[in-house]
């Protein structure tokens, strides 16, 4: 049925906490010690412990890179103002003078 639960599935990376790995880590040890066979529930444990780690670095890394991305569109935005500047400083020094211009 739709209520029942599997125990197979983790919830995404990023939700768990290092306290909720450390935590599951432990019982997994206990049980472990208990006698029961857990290797699988081990390696999903470090294959979920490994994708937080992945999230984590990608996240920081998006950061720097949207950070430097801002920075360089800035700069963008600014050299575009200054060539319409310098446009329109060359079209004003660019029309010729009439007579009545001079006198």
């Amino acid at each position: 049925s739709a209520s029942e639960v599997n125990i197979h599935e983790f919830p995404p990376p990023q939700e768990l906490t290092d306290d909720d790995l450390d935590e599951a880590s432990v019982a997994v040890s206990y049980v472990a010690k208990g006698g029961l066979k857990v290797d699988w529930l081990e390696e999903k444990l470090e294959e979920v412990k490994e994708r937080k780690k992945k999230v984590n670095n990608g996240k920081a890394r998006l950061q720097k890179m949207e950070e430097e991305l801002q920075k360089l569109t800035q700069k963008c935005l600014d050299l575009i103002a200054l060539v319409d500047k310098e446009k329109e400083d060359v079209a004003a020094a660019n029309v010729s003078l009439s007579f009545d211009d001079v006198v």
